[in-house]
Formats: C-alpha cells, structure tokens, sequence
C-alpha cells in the first residue's frame, strides 16, 4: 500500500503530511521503536513530536534528533518510541496495600483502567463497546505496562490492537487469529521443522557444595508434560544442567519445573505472507502443515515490523516456536498489500536498482562439464566398441578408408580430402560460400534462464549471420532462510522527484472553526482634513411682547456687589524699626502637585539578566473575541462579511463613521 504519515509539533498539532519519507518501525516482544527520515523540503521536528500513519498501529514519539552527512548531501533522522513503547517505559505499581495490580472484568474496561492509572489518557483511549471479552488476571510484580497487558489478555486468548486516528491511539482487546487452517494457500508459504527429542530430563541443581548441594531431577514425556517420572532413557534421553546456585529445594521445584516446559518445542516455522495476504497480529499464531510427511507445527506472532521505502509499505513478522522459547527468529514474511512486492535474487541472479542479472555459477558449468565429459566417454566407448566389430569400410568422393590389423583388430584409418573453392571437398561449395561470405568478425550473445528446481540443466548454441547465440538453462536452488538484517547502509542520493499526481477531488468543507483571538490595533491613519465650515443660517423675526404681568412680591436680598476698584496707593512713610523676630509658626498645608515635568532621555539599558526557570504551562485559554478594556475598542470580520466593532460594556461607541459612495470607513477625531 501506498503510505503517508503525518507529523505534528510538540504541541501534537498536525503539521504537515509526508509522501518522501523512510521509516524503519518495529514492535512487539522486543525493540518497540522507530527511525524516520524525511526527504527534502520536510518541516523540522524535534523532542516530543509525533509521527504516525493514518489508522494504523504504525506511529509514536521523537525522542532523539540526528543527523547524517555524506558526500552526496545531508539527511535528518527522527528516532523514538512507538505507541507500545511508550507503554514499555512505564511501570505497573502494585496499588497500596495489595500485592499485585488486578484485573478483573471486561478487557476494555481494564485497559481504560490502566491507562487512567498511568495518567496517559491525552494520548491514549480504550475502545469503547463491549469487547465480548473477560479478563481476571494479576499483573507481575514491577512488570512495564505494555508486556503486562500482553500477558494479561492472552490468558484470556485476546491481544491488544493499536490504532492511531487524529494523533489518539486507540486501543482495543480482540481475540488471537489463528492463520494457517482457514486461508488461502497461495497467501502463505511455510518451512517447517518438527523437533521430536528436545531436552527431556533437567537436573536442577540448588545451593549447597559439593555431595551436600540440593538437586532435583524433573522428566518430561512424549506429550511435553513435566513430572518427576521419568519416561525416556537410553539414545532417546537428553539432558541439560540448569544452574541455580543461591536457590533452596523449595524454589528448585517451582523454577525447575518451568525451565523443564520452556524446553518443550514442537520445532520452527518460518512464514512468508504474499500480496494481498492476511494483515497479523503480534501475539497471533501461525501453522505449517505438510500432510506428505505428517509433519505439523504452530508458531506465535512476537513481533511485526513495518518499512517504508519510495512510498511503499511492507510488513514482515518474526515469530517464535509454541512454547515461547525467547527470541529466537523463526522466519519472517513479507507482506506489501497492493502497492509492491519484496523481490530477492536468487542464485545466479544479481539485483540492481530494478534490474535482474543473471550468472553462469561455478557449480553450473562444473554440471555442465561433468555432462560433456560423460557424453564424450560414451561416444568414444562407441567407436571403440564399433572398430572392433567392422570388416570391411570403403570411402567415397573426398573420403578415403584403409583398412589394418591391430593389436585391438581390425583398424580403420579415414582420411578426407579438404574442400576448396574449385572443387567439392569436405563440404559442399555452397556451403564453402557461404563460409566465405561470413563477416570477418564474429559476436557471440547469451541468455540465461531459471528454471524450476530440481530440474536438469541445457545448453543450446545457434549460429545465424555470424552471431552465436548461446542459451542455458539454470535450475534454480532452493531458497535458504533470511539471513539477519544487515546494517542500514549509507542513504543514497535522493532521486528526481517524480510527476505530480492527479489532484484528487476537493473534500467537503469542514465546520467553521472557532474565532481567533483578536489581533493587536493596526497604526492610527492620517487625519483628514477638515470641512469647510457651513453658512450661517437667517435670525428669525422677534415676536410681539407680551403683556405685562401682575407685580409680583419683593424679593429677598441680592449677594453682595463687586468690590469696586482699588484706589491710589498714598505715599509711602518713614521705614519704621524692625522688631525682633517672631516665633515661627507652624507649618501650612501643603500645596497641591505641580504639572509633570518634561521626561528625560532614557538611559542605556543594564545587561541582561539569567533566565528563569521555564513556568509550568498555563490552562488554554477561550477562544472567540475578547471585550476591550473600557477606552479601546476590536473589530472583526463574520462569515458573512459584516464588520463589528466591541467595546467595554458601559464605554461609548467608537466614532465610525462609513461613506457609502466610497466604501471608505472614518475615526472621527473630536478638535482640540
């Protein structure tokens, strides 16, 4: 399938989505990560971000920043945990007071309990609905919350199954799938061994030195049973030391006894899943039968691992025997759903970009050489065998026979006369002609072809024009197991990117989304200029006066008169002596302040402090539009394009004032 993968901000905002990336993802038993590089021209990344493939378990968070330089150019790589990662890192703490942390209920339920227990739900949810499925189960001690519950649902023959939608990964209990009864053939290729005498007696030793050290013996039968019977002996028993210095009797028989049924195998299977074929999960199991021989074993999913390259993703699983043994890898398959295939070159095959080569092995001529040396040595016992029983040879035409005795008969001795271009000779003239109209150089062409193997290999050679076309066939060997993943190599140079796709149809449009917050007040406008002032309009006629009124009663005294003007200062007379100084009284109120004085210049700003610590986070705040503090006012703009001006609740409005003819909108500003 084509695939594209979405990244956000820390802030787990999408940003953008990716369609030249590489991701390299694995989870399970083990590993539990990922490594993603994007192609050129894609937005940064960093700590905390999340990278994840559109309803798939295919995700997690950027934990580590990177970077690889070559030669040809320079890559950034994005690596952290994926979602069951994340639960890998975190630590089941039995509740107070209690032994173990439980469950016990519906699996759902359970899983939403342990999320909320582990504070994860901003980034994880449990599916709701009824799972069908009942779990009663006690976590180990300590245990990290993603093999917990593994280990919890698979008691009760379900397994968890991730799905990320929107950046929330859901995760919901589903029952394992057994594949291999019920499915088509030509989706999955098995190659099976049964194991029949795995390890059958442990001898268990405890503490102790020497003759006093504890040691118990544990024997399992044909069935894999684990008792203190012993069942096999002779050539059919094995046996293996299980070291356990510091342990007492009573934890040998617990310990031993399990160590015993881990040994228990029923033997490997690897499984290759072709196109189209059933998408597993980890924890899944998988049978390899072949009725010819009566051979049948089952294997468990431990592990899924998903790669993307050029666009294309592929999933390949590793699975492990019946009895979980540990991390042994028993195959791997490979699965592209409709979007490409992992193709592998066989022997005398070489891959190169998109490109089959194929080459003539050592060991092909070598059968090729033994089949020439066998056809000669027949050949040539043939003529002897004949030689012996000839009596009389004549020749004719360029060939001459003469005929002795020898030591082993009767011998022939033939002789042909050449053919040139007068006379007919050891071939025919025409064919002499059409020897001598051949090209002075000759070129020689081969094709090589597979066939299927076990079948016999040939050659053919057909000379036509002066050209020697050689074909072989080439049984093709059967395919080995896959080796271990080689380190990743150094990236290549990016390729020209390649046409653009055909746009596809324009979605719905989504719900309006909420009002932003609004933005700071553009810069005030120019004043225009001021209007001339209008005509003063004509004074009105007086109206006649009316009559006078009764007089009425005296009214009461009016204020006081203005003073009236200060006469002319007299004289000045003699200065009198100045007398002693009196007391000094007290203190006037004190006067009002004073009009502010003009600012000055600032001053040149001090160096700058150390930053502070990072303030926890503040709650989001409301979206829409604000209320302006009383003396400002905001505007924005509605989905149907009407402009609206808020101000404070007991504020005047704002002196807008809108020209129709123009389109123009004025502030009107009062004059000084």
């Amino acid at each position: 399938m084509v695939a594209r993968i979405v990244v956000t901000d820390p802030d787990r905002r999408d940003i953008a989505e990716l369609d030249d990336f590489q991701l390299d993802l694995a989870y399970g038993a083990d590993e539990n990560d990922f490594e993603l590089t994007p192609g050129s021209g894609a937005p940064a990344l960093a700590a905390g971000s999340l990278a994840y493939i559109e309803g798939t378990a295919y995700g997690g968070i950027v934990d580590d920043v990177g970077s690889k330089v070559t030669r040809t150019g320079a890559s950034t790589v994005y690596s952290g945990r994926t979602w069951s990662g994340i639960l890998a890192g975190r630590i089941v703490m039995p509740p107070t007071g209690s032994d173990h942390y439980s469950w016990s209920g519906e699996a759902n339920s359970c899983i939403r309990d342990l999320i909320g227990k582990l504070g994860l739900q901003g980034i994880f949810t449990a599916a709701t609905g009824d799972s069908g499925i009942d779990v009663d189960c006690d976590f180990e001690r300590f245990c990290d919350a993603w093999s917990g519950m593994c280990a919890a649902l698979l008691s009760s023959g379900a397994r968890p199954e991730l799905r990320c939608a929107g950046g929330v990964v859901e995760i919901g209990a589903v029952p394992c799938a057994h594949w291999g009864d019920d499915i088509d053939s030509d989706l999955i290729d098995f190659d099976i061994t049964r194991e029949y005498r795995c390890v059958n007696h442990l001898v268990c030793a405890g503490d102790g030195e020497l003759q006093d050290r504890t040691v118990v013996h544990f024997y399992a039968d044909a069935n894999g049973n684990v008792s203190h019977t012993k069942t096999f002996t002779g050539v059919d028993e094995r046996e293996a030391l299980y070291e356990y210095s510091n342990a007492d009797e009573a934890t040998l028989e617990e310990e031993g006894a399990k160590k015993l049924a881990e040994y228990q195998t029923q033997g490997e299977v690897s499984v290759t899943v072709r196109d189209d074929g059933p998408d597993m999960g980890v924890g899944d199991t998988v049978t390899g039968r072949d009725n010819r021989i009566g051979q049948t074993v089952t294997a468990t999913v431990r592990k899924k691992i998903a790669k993307v390259q050029r666009g294309v993703l592929s999933v390949s699983y590793e699975v492990t025997d019946a009895s979980e043994t540990g991390s042994v890898t028993a195959g791997s398959g490979e699965s592209s759903g409709g979007g490409g295939h992992a193709y592998y070159a066989g022997e005398g095959l070489t891959l190169e970009g998109y490109t089959f080569s194929a080459d003539v092995t050592e060991a092909d001529v070598e059968r090729l050489d033994d089949a020439v040396r066998l056809a000669s040595a027949d050949a040539s016992d043939a003529l002897a065998s004949a030689a012996g029983k000839v009596a009389t040879i004549a020749g004719a035409g360029p060939i001459s026979v003469s005929m002795e005795d020898g030591d082993a008969g009767r011998e022939a001795a033939v002789s042909i006369s050449p053919a040139t271009a007068e006379s007919a000779g050891s071939m025919s003239a025409a064919d002499k002609e059409k020897l001598d109209g051949l090209p002075g150089s000759l070129s020689a062409s081969a094709e090589v072809e597979t066939v299927e193997p076990g079948s016999d290999a040939s050659a053919s050679v057909d000379v036509s024009g002066g050209v020697f076309a050689f074909a072989f066939g080439i049984p093709r060997g059967e395919q080995g197991p896959k080796g271990d993943t080689g380190a990743t190599g150094p990236q290549g140079p990016q390729g020209e990117p390649g046409p653009q796709g055909i746009q596809g149809e324009t979605g719905e449009r989504g719900p309006k989304g909420d009002t932003g917050a609004t933005g700071p007040a553009g810069p005030k406008g120019d004043t225009g200029e001021k209007g001339d002032t209008g005509d003063v309009g004509p004074q009105g006629p007086q109206g006649p006066q009316g009559p006078q009124g009764d007089a009425g009663e005296p009214g009461a005294t009016g204020p006081q008169g203005p003073k009236g003007d200060k006469g002319e200062t007299g004289p000045e007379g003699p200065e009198g002596q100045r007398g002693p100084q009196g007391e000094q009284g007290p203190a006037g109120p004190q006067g009002e302040r004073g009009p502010q004085g003009a600012q000055g210049p600032q001053g040149e700003p001090g160096p700058q402090g150390i930053q502070g610590p990072k303030g926890e986070q503040g709650p989001p705040g409301e979206s829409g539009v604000t209320a302006p503090i009383s003396g400002f006012f905001s505007m924005s703009v509605d989905e149907d394009g009407d402009l609206w001006a808020y101000y404070a609740d007991g504020g005047e409005a704002p002196p807008l004032r809108y020209d129709a003819a123009t389109g123009d909108l004025y502030y009107d500003v009062p004059e000084e």
